[in-house]
């Protein structure tokens, strides 16, 4: 079994890492199989020029907080990165669930960022409130209480079974594989990951190859060098060499 889905976001070029800052801190224990982590994004010095940042795919659903313009929005890229546009100065701060773990209109949210008034009953006005009077680090109590207000709504769910695909969405098994070893079929496999992630089990496998190529070799997860370079082209417009020196690791 392979080490448990860490995927990466770090699309700040090293030109503005001085004036952009990115943070991420792991969940409150019992929320851990539900979220993967909670995370800030914010100018640490007014830009110039308007900021783009780049978001890798990853196939985790975000619940993002504009702490500027007061407003939030449920949000993942499709297969490839989405490069946005923030303007010069910034604060989001978000919640990065599990692949599968968001029970809500998945088919809504791949490739958009459907803005939200209300998150489990709870305005979304009154939590940003909320988190405007902290600090980040101090602002884990209000997310753990959003997390547990979707949780108890079940607007969030763990999915051991969509992790356990995902464990084994390597270069080595066919997705009719990873069914006999779940114990399900391939067609209930491809309903399933499709109904729950909004990937095909294919596309789902061509984004955790590449979030995995950041922390494990890429031999083991590609045919060759060129599949490589052509895959992570695809997806970031980057050559991998080209996109790590471009960006923050």
């Amino acid at each position: 079994m392979r080490p448990p889905y860490t995927p990466q976001q770090n699309g700040i070029m090293r030109a503005a890492a001085r004036r952009v800052r990115y943070d991420e801190i792991p969940p409150q224990v019992a929320h851990a199989r539900y979220v993967y982590c909670l995370w800030e994004l914010k100018t640490t010095q007014p830009r110039a020029h308007n900021f783009y940042y780049t978001i890798l795919p990853d196939a985790c659903i975000d619940i993002v907080f504009d702490l500027d313009d007061c407003s939030a929005s449920v949000m993942t890229p499709r297969q490839t990165a989405w490069r946005i546009a923030l303007g010069r100065r910034f604060h989001y701060v978000g919640i990065r669930l599990h692949p599968g773990a968001y029970h809500g209109d998945v088919d809504a949210v791949v490739g958009a960022a459907i803005p939200i008034k209300r998150l489990a009953g709870w305005a979304v006005t009154d939590i940003i409130a909320a988190l405007q009077q902290h600090s980040f680090t101090q602002q884990q109590d209000i997310l753990a209480t959003c997390i547990q207000r979707m949780i108890d709504c079940n607007l969030v769910q763990a999915d051991d079974f969509i992790m356990q695909v995902i464990a084994r969405l390597d270069g080595q098994h066919t997705i009719t594989q990873i069914a006999q070893q779940l114990g399900c079929s391939e067609r209930h496999l491809r309903r399933i990951v499709r109904q729950r992630t909004g990937f095909s089990p294919q596309a789902l496998r061509t984004i955790v190859q590449f979030q995995r190529s950041f922390t494990e070799d890429w031999r083991e997860l590609y045919a060759d060098q060129s599949h490589y370079i052509h895959r992570f082209q695809c997806i970031t417009q980057y050559t991998p060499q080209h996109y790590h020196k471009t960006y923050q690791a």
